[in-house]
């Protein structure tokens, strides 16, 4: 709900008011939608006046919306990024002291005009057609690059430089690691026709001491070219391994007693090592537990009198009623 309110023009309007659906549901339903619909109104206002601040320095800067942290339901970035040269917080500030301002990086985008001056070769060395790009010279050739925050980031650096390593990247932009590993990929390893970096050594690993420049031979028959993010791969931190794994034990457990639950009220009586196997055998299609595991388990249910050691032979169960 929160992207496609993110994402409405500034004309747009709940259709019919809120009126209908207050007096449905009542006022608690329909409070935080209200709110954000105010949010997105004082919102197009500040743009207004930011665009106006804005007109002299010659950077066209764009927010999507301006919103309060406590009415929207989206996730929150709590990274902190380098985009001191553009990104002006002084000014809402100014405007509302007590109040922080945080960029939502992971949901901008941003166009940005490039232009390419190498000549373009085809494999068999003759020149190539430069497609939907603009021809201003012999060789010179003007794209629209529409990118991410942390890819906008990461290209104005080379306006001022002829190539950058990993970590002056990383030391001039902020970006956490795993996300500025992201970018570049996207940016220097991804389709040909999205190249726009060159990297040495060529490989699709980013590491640190590999150099990155512009790459002057790029071409597109678009003149509009997106630059695809490399998806992130879906890893589990340590602590959510554990605790996945700490849940499938407890599922385990459950599943193990149950068989031994079975076993024995069908048989009454049965040895330690018979029970164990038969266990392993009942359990095998879903999973192997360890005679270790299967032991406590039945210790367990000892325990709690589902089950009763026999007085002459302590390694033989009976099932107790």
């Amino acid at each position: 709900m929160y992207k496609t309110c993110l994402n409405v023009t500034t004309s747009s309007t709940w259709p019919g008011g809120f009126s209908p659906t207050r007096t449905e549901c009542g006022c608690q339903f329909t409070s935080k939608l209200e709110g954000m619909f105010r949010d997105m109104s004082i919102s197009n206002t500040t743009m207004d006046e930011f665009r106006q601040h804005l007109q002299m320095t010659g950077v066209s800067l764009k927010f999507r919306k301006i919103t309060r942290r406590s009415k929207w339901c989206g996730p929150h970035s709590v990274q902190k990024v380098g985009i001191r040269f553009y990104f002006r917080p002084l000014f809402y500030l100014a405007k509302h002291s007590g109040r922080q301002l945080t960029l939502q990086h992971h949901m901008g985008s941003a166009d940005l005009n490039a232009t390419f001056y190498g000549p373009i070769k085809k494999e068999d060395g003759s020149d190539m057609g430069v497609g939907g790009a603009q021809v201003t010279g012999s060789n010179t050739r003007k794209h629209i690059l529409q990118v991410s925050t942390f890819q906008m980031t990461i290209l104005m650096l080379f306006n001022n430089r002829e190539k950058c390593t990993f970590e002056e990247i990383q030391q001039e932009t902020d970006i956490p690691e795993r996300e500025l590993v992201r970018a570049l990929q996207s940016l220097a390893c991804g389709k040909p026709t999205q190249r726009v970096l060159t990297k040495e050594p060529k490989s699709k690993e980013i590491e640190n001491g590999h150099v990155f420049t512009v790459n002057d031979q790029f071409t597109s028959k678009l003149h509009r070219v997106k630059i695809q993010t490399v998806a992130a791969k879906q890893g589990e931190s340590d602590p959510e391994r554990k605790e996945t794994r700490q849940k499938v034990d407890d599922d385990r457990k459950h599943e193990i007693e149950a068989a031994i639950v079975r076993i024995m009220k069908s048989r009454k009586k049965m040895q330690h090592n018979v029970l164990v196997a038969e266990v392993t055998q009942q359990l095998r299609a879903r999973f192997l537990p360890s005679p270790v595991v299967i032991k406590k388990r039945i210790e367990g249910l000892i325990e709690r009198e589902y089950l009763a050691r026999t007085p002459e032979d302590r390694k033989v169960y009976t099932y107790v009623a």
